[in-house]
């Protein structure tokens, strides 16, 4: 989901995001379904006619063109005298799709969104015979070209682009509707668990004094709303609908999209240093990362000071700078980092540290299990609020480091491993590789992609844009739940996460690897026998040196891969990436043998145990993310390109651009 880091956090942690009630005076009730039909509110159908007949031509319209509008909506209207309409704007045409938010306070957010109501091309919030004048006045003007294309795109009801005779349709099959107002409907939650339909009730008075539209900014400006939301819960994620309502019908219409607000408390000021870790004994070249509140939009840069001398300033996202200690005498040394608002707002942190020259962390042998457990459970990521239709991904699975098998270990925040799994692989089959990165201090989420399950045509494969986007949108919900108050489980360390993606599941991750500022969702991405061709066009190696210019890549390949292309064509996957990239070939292993249990038609045959082939892959892996994610080369790089991987009979490998 390409949006600014701000409004995705609010659109997550919502959801959350798809991630007192009573306080603001709300009753409860649940979200009624769409009322039952009622009878056109104009009388009967010759009534109607009758008066669309004796409708004059506007001035400046041509007479013949009026005369056929009207004559195709008599006849519209007439084809339709069966079915009644709702007096409420219903269907998911009228569903407002444009709510936004912005946070104003901590207890306080402005939501505004454009009303909805097919067919009421006069904007007068009934849809009738009157609504033929403006469509007749613009007739065949295109909405991109138009003087005011927010009018356009209101008379055009069907959306083609173009106000032409197809748009009498949608004036006939809402025919009748009303709309006087909104209800604001809101729901709130403690955790990262959306709420139901029946948890929405109508926030403040606006079931009793409905939200009207703003004065127009200019004629035919489709009608805007906007209104207050006091009093929120600082502790709580806020959930917000609108639904239409009017001044004849009980109930109200078609009910919006969710609008997510984040907890009032992720927008006050505060800079954490995340590594180097209070206490700990450092060496020449310290990678230091930072959390902030991510919700803000209004950061303008931190400093970072050792013993009250500045080293460096970071005016960009995600703050990230480099320690040189080779200047200082070896001993304890205070950090400091100061955030600062575009307003002069301050806060700070520090952390003493020792430092010793020449000092190399000890680094877990990546050819073995870490020193954690690996705990698991379930979660449910909510749709993704940022694409039409989204669904949830039910049941993905996390893996966490763990003292007791139970809770996250105190250790505390970790560094984040996404799973994009390959086409029709379940979400469970890479349990090997998540629990050994697990045990070796990674946080690890293997999303359940949500239209894996539910295509509606058997053995359809998932459009690629779709999969990035959903990878995409779990990175954020990740980022998310991270910053929330009180959700312990999922502290981890937010500027790092890095993605594994198998067979096609890479080239979601590199579709997902994009953000507005094109700094990148994923510190780096394993390839696991990578597809390089999608509905017979190829797309991984082409995408590699436009949205991973700099993103270090590693790459697993099987000798006797029958399925994944990319794994006998490493040339042309190390010739694109312009970062660091490693290619590695398991000696007589296949596509299927990256999985659990897995044996795929049309895969070549696996000549090794399959158990050897998940310790090469475990192996490279655990290194390649202590590189990617714990700026750990000293203590790894020879297990990616070093004596390691040069005498390591078991595959085949070749690098670029390491230094």
């Amino acid at each position: 989901m390409n949006l600014p880091k701000r409004v995705t956090i609010i659109m997550i942690l919502g959801g959350v995001a798809l991630l007192a009630a009573g306080a603001c005076g709300s009753s409860k009730s649940s979200l009624p379904p769409p009322p039952a039909p009622s009878p056109n509110v104009t009388g009967s159908l010759a009534q109607t006619l009758d008066e669309l007949s004796a409708l004059p031509t506007p001035a400046g319209v041509d007479d013949a063109l009026f005369a056929r509008l009207k004559q195709a909506l008599a006849e519209a209207l007439i084809a339709r005298r069966a079915r009644a309409a709702s007096m409420l704007p219903t269907g998911p045409a009228n569903s407002v799709d444009s709510l936004d938010s912005t946070n104003t306070s901590a207890d306080e957010v402005v939501l505004e969104w454009q009303g909805k109501n097919i067919g009421d091309y006069s904007m007068d919030g009934i849809v009738n015979i009157s609504d033929i004048t403006p469509l007749a006045a613009h007739f065949n003007e295109e909405v991109a070209s138009a003087a005011h294309p927010d009018t356009a795109a209101w008379i055009d009801g069907n959306g083609d682009g173009v106000i032409n005779i197809s748009d009498i349709t949608p004036l006939a099959a809402n025919f009748g509707n009303s709309l006087s107002g909104y209800v604001v409907l809101h729901a709130e939650t403690a955790g990262v668990n959306p709420p139901t339909d029946e948890d929405y009730t109508p926030f403040g008075d606006t079931e009793t004094n409905p939200v009207v539209a703003l004065p127009p900014v200019h004629p035919g400006q489709p009608p805007q709303y906007r209104y207050t939301a006091s009093g929120l819960d600082t502790a709580k994620i806020h959930y917000f609908r609108v639904a239409p309502v009017n001044d004849v019908d009980s109930g109200w219409g078609e009910v919006s999209s969710v609008e997510i607000v984040p907890p009032g408390s992720l927008f006050n000021l505060f800079v954490t240093i995340l590594w180097p870790r209070d206490g700990q004994t450092v060496g020449d070249e310290v990678p230091v990362l930072v959390a902030w509140p991510m919700a803000r939009d209004d950061i303008d840069h931190v400093t970072y000071d050792v013993d009250g001398t500045l080293f460096d300033t970071e005016n960009d996202e995600p703050y990230i700078t480099e320690w040189d200690t080779g200047a200082l005498s070896e001993g304890e040394h205070t950090l400091h980092a100061v955030i600062t608002t575009e307003s002069d707002e301050t806060a700070e942190d520090s952390v003493t540290v020792t430092v010793q020259h020449g000092h190399e962390p000890a680094a877990p042998d990546p050819t073995a299990p870490g020193p954690y457990q690996a705990g698991k459970t379930t979660i449910d990521i909510p749709p993704n609020p940022g694409v039409p239709f989204a669904l949830p991904m039910l049941g993905s699975i996390l893996y966490f480091p763990s003292d007791d098998g139970e809770s996250i270990s105190a250790d505390k925040p970790f560094p984040a491993v996404l799973i994009a799994r390959a086409e029709g692989v379940a979400v469970d089959e890479y349990d090997y590789l998540a629990r050994r990165l697990a045990s070796h201090g990674y946080v690890v989420l293997i999303p359940n992609f949500a239209q894996q399950a539910l295509l509606p045509i058997p053995g359809a494969k998932i459009p690629l844009d779709k999969r990035g986007a959903d990878l995409n949108w779990a990175a954020m919900f990740f980022f998310a739940t991270s910053m929330m108050p009180d959700q312990g489980f999922y502290e981890w360390a937010l500027p790092m996460i890095a993605a594994v993606g198998h067979g096609t599941g890479f080239a979601a991750a590199v579709a997902g690897d994009t953000d507005p500022e094109e700094t990148g969702t994923f510190r780096g991405i394993i390839a696991l026998a990578p597809r390089d061709s999608f509905f017979g066009a190829p797309y991984a190696l082409d995408a590699v040196p436009t949205l991973l210019p700099d993103t270090p890549l590693v790459m697993l390949a099987a000798e006797n891969d029958g399925i994944s292309e990319a794994g006998h064509n490493f040339d042309a996957f190390y010739q694109t990436s312009a970062g660091i990239t490693v290619g590695i070939s398991i000696l007589g292993g296949n596509f299927s043998a990256f999985t659990d249990s897995l044996d795929i038609d049309g895969d070549g045959s696996l000549e090794i145990d399959r158990e050897e082939q998940h310790d090469v892959v475990v192996t490279y892996t655990t290194a390649a993310m202590g590189i990617i994610l714990k700026g750990m080369e000293n203590a790894y790089m020879d297990y990616v390109v070093g004596d390691y991987a040069q005498n390591d009979i078991r595959t085949e490998w070749q690098a670029k651009n390491i230094d």
